[in-house]
């Protein structure tokens, strides 16, 4: 396993960023994203929503569909390691379209807006998170099938002191767009970090 240098700066799972070096010379720790789960304004979003099952004006094998996507990319991280071969990251383009926008890293971090940039993020996501199982307990759904959110109570590995910790109850909201062929065109994934920084504050 590779080791992280103290002195760079992570990508935490798909949602925020975290310096290592204040964990490392920091008593408290100052995170780039705030709490951005609870910056999240059902009113702001640009597609009226209301509760899943997909609602009577759309056609509701849109929302299947895009949610059937979203389940098999998720399974599909879970099965890449740190030493996952190039030719298999690359299957996970098949998710999204060219001109993707994918805040992966949190909203004041730069996206990946385009499959090169998709990849180098995963591959250093690798190094120390995984997926260990994605449990949805809340899904709504745009009215056009478009636009969904999916909030989650996921069980996360990340890389410890001692190797890999499991973290489990780790709340996530995904909001996710797709595009008229059924892929995905914007992503945002939203979270509280705190459990995860605990973690890796363990690496001091």
């Amino acid at each position: 396993m590779r080791n992280i240098a103290s002195n760079s700066t992570i990508k935490i799972g798909f949602i925020y960023s975290y310096n290592l070096s204040s964990a490392f010379s920091c008593k408290s720790q100052t995170l780039h994203n705030h709490n951005p789960l609870h910056q999240v304004s059902w009113k702001s979003l640009h597609t009226p929503y209301r509760s899943h099952p997909n609602p009577a004006n759309m056609p509701p094998e849109i929302g299947s569909r895009n949610q059937a996507l979203l389940s098999e990319m998720w399974a599909f991280l879970g099965t890449l390691k740190p030493d996952t071969p190039l030719e298999t990251l690359n299957k996970l383009t098949t998710f999204y379209e060219p001109d993707c926008v994918l805040y992966l890293s949190g909203m004041d971090q730069p996206p990946a807006t385009s499959y090169s940039t998709l990849i180098s993020q995963i591959q250093t996501l690798l190094t120390y998170w995984a997926i260990l199982e994605r449990r949805v307990t809340t899904s709504l759904t745009g009215e056009d099938g478009k636009t969904v959110c999916n909030a989650m109570r996921n069980k996360l590995e990340i890389m410890g002191k001692e190797g890999m910790e499991e973290v489990d109850d780790f709340w996530e909201c995904e909001v996710v767009t797709f595009s008229e062929g059924g892929k995905i065109q914007r992503y945002e994934l939203f979270a509280d970090p705190g459990k995860i920084v605990k973690v890796l504050m363990g690496r001091q």
